[in-house]
């Protein structure tokens, strides 16, 4: 997901059917936007785009929780 200009593609697919929670936050740890927060299906494919043309470049970070894993990860924001 490294570095990002206007949208970046979350691709998900979980083992189970799962409450799940994908946030963005920026490097003070405000979150910035919940992309999903909701129940989810297992064993199925789930595609979330997050769109960056409102932010300031920088470095964000999303995590991504359900009741069997957390998943964290950065992204640089970059003008084109």
């Amino acid at each position: 997901h490294n570095p990002v200009s206007q949208k970046v593609t979350f691709e998900y697919e979980p083992v189970e059917t799962s409450y799940t929670i994908l946030k963005i936050f920026n490097v003070n740890g405000v979150i910035i936007t919940t992309l999903l927060d909701q129940t989810v299906e297992g064993k199925a494919s789930y595609s979330i785009e997050f769109n960056t043309d409102n932010l300031p470049n920088g470095i964000y970070y999303y995590s991504l929780k359900n009741e069997i894993e957390i998943i964290h990860g950065k992204l640089i924001k970059i003008q084109d």
